[in-house]
């Protein structure tokens, strides 16, 4: 079975307190009983020291009997709570708190017992054995009294069984405690587990989701951590997703709508050509006069054909970004001169005026010379062929804070303001029979769109009909 991930970070979790706990236990059985013995041996050796002392008081004020050794060692015996022994130089029990006093003479010689004999020769010295008479082991501690003038040896004692005791009840302890902290754990541990797997698994969801296609679900962020910005950095990268798409559907829809375009446009003029051509290879040719006639008719679509395929070129290499343009310094009203030099035979056909507004001293830009050109000449034939005859056209400019602006505005027809949006759009016109009539292909503002957006400008038109149009774009200054 699968465990979800809230089960294994619960079980990890769980998996983690058991050994902690387990640990703390382990390290109590292997050090507590070493550590409880050192303490109480070393609370011994305080108490040997003390009764040793004690009797040493005793003995320099006068001579003690031995019923009075014994009643001592009984009362001290009695307050510490340890067993007490007073030993003789000569091995001799003395006194026993754990014996009547008319049984000492029945406990055997104590001279070479190992605490006694380390005492006697280094002053205090410990054992650990079983005791014959009381039956149960023991640790000793020995300390001699006035060791320079030996007078006697005072022994503590206290059974083992009592350290094992405190040890066992100190383990028993910390084992309860052990089971309530982990009994009280595990909801918290859950708790954890959940708060910390519901986010991921939210987000699981919403990956899922996101790669079916719905960007409207969104990971959770209310979480103060690495989850929280990992949520959001999800959000951000299903909402860049979904841009991505949405753009990428556009794209192919401009594609589809390009490509459509293009036939259209191309099936047109080839259809001409056909057509005339036929007739001229007919068997029944039409007579010379017909035939020139013809021949001037493929030739205007054989020109319409190659300024189509020149204009697609030239859309396709900028959108593409496969041409390199050669940015250098340029004057607006030199380029603007020399546009208008160019069309000036075709306005004289129709009585059209330029009036030239771009000053010589107008500030310089950086800009491709050749393209620049190019949107002055498409944007200037555009006007002469919707401008009516004894019209004009104007060339202007204004300086900005950031960028230049430049005009050209016509006394055409004007554009209605439903055609404005669209206007930059390739393959799109106003007037689609007047527009091939002209001669156009459709493409020239949209050429003009891109060039000045790759010079880090904007182009925009203002229109009204019957005022004429004013075309716009901006660049950058240097």
């Amino acid at each position: 079975m699968k465990l979800s991930l809230q089960w294994k970070w619960f079980g990890a979790l769980a998996l983690l307190l058991a050994a902690s706990l387990l640990v703390i236990n382990i390290c109590i059985d292997f050090f507590l009983s070493p550590y409880l013995f050192e303490r109480i041996q070393a609370d011994l050796e305080r108490n040997a020291i003390l009764a040793s002392e004690v009797f040493e008081s005793r003995l320099r004020a006068r001579p003690v009997e031995t019923e009075e050794i014994n009643a001592l060692a009984h009362a001290i015996a009695k307050r510490t709570g340890v067993r007490m022994t007073v030993i003789a130089p000569d091995g001799r029990v003395m006194a026993e708190s754990d014996k009547p006093p008319d049984q000492l003479r029945s406990i055997e010689n104590h001279l070479n017992r190992p605490e006694v004999q380390a005492a006697i020769q280094r002053g205090i010295g410990s054992a650990t054995r079983h005791s014959d008479t009381i039956h149960a082991d023991l640790l000793y501690v020995a300390v001699a009294v006035r060791p320079e003038n030996l007078s006697g040896i005072v022994r503590v004692a206290i059974p083992l069984h009592e350290i094992k005791q405190t040890t066992d009840r100190v383990q028993h302890i910390v084992a309860m405690a052990s089971m309530g902290v982990g009994t009280m754990a595990i909801p918290f541990l859950f708790w954890m587990a959940r708060r910390t797997s519901g986010p991921i698994d939210e987000m699981r969801r919403m990956a899922m989701r996101v790669a079916q296609g719905d960007f409207r679900v969104q990971a959770p962020t209310w979480m103060k951590d690495e989850l929280g910005e990992l949520g959001g950095a999800l959000n951000e990268m299903a909402g860049q997703l979904e841009n991505d798409i949405t753009r990428l559907k556009r794209l192919e829809n401009m594609r589809k709508e390009f490509v459509a375009n293009v036939s259209h446009e191309l099936r047109t003029p080839l259809s001409m050509i056909k057509g005339y051509v036929e007739t001229l290879l007919d068997e029944q040719p039409p007579d010379q006069q017909t035939a020139r006639q013809f021949v001037r008719t493929i030739q205007k679509h054989s020109n319409r054909l190659e300024a189509l395929i020149d204009d697609l070129l030239t859309i396709s290499a900028l959108e593409s970004q496969q041409t390199r343009l050669h940015f250098e310094s340029a004057s607006l009203h030199s380029i603007a001169t020399d546009a208008i030099s160019e069309f000036s035979k075709q306005a004289r056909t129709k009585s059209i005026s330029f009036a030239m507004e771009i000053p010589e001293t107008f500030p310089r830009v950086e800009a491709d010379i050749q393209r620049l050109n190019q949107v002055f000449s498409n944007l200037l034939d555009n006007a002469i062929k919707y401008t009516q005859s004894g019209g004009y056209i104007k060339i202007s400019s204004k300086e900005n804070k950031n960028d230049v602006e430049v005009c050209i505005a016509d006394s055409g027809p004007g554009i209605l303001p439903e055609h404005l949006p669209h206007i930059f759009e390739r393959f799109y016109r106003v007037e689609k029979a007047r527009s091939r009539e002209l001669g156009g292909t459709g493409l020239g503002l949209s050429i003009v769109k891109h060039i000045i957006g790759v010079h880090g400008g904007r182009v925009w038109v203002e229109s009204e009909p019957g005022k004429g149009s004013r075309f716009f774009f901006t660049l950058p200054k240097i």
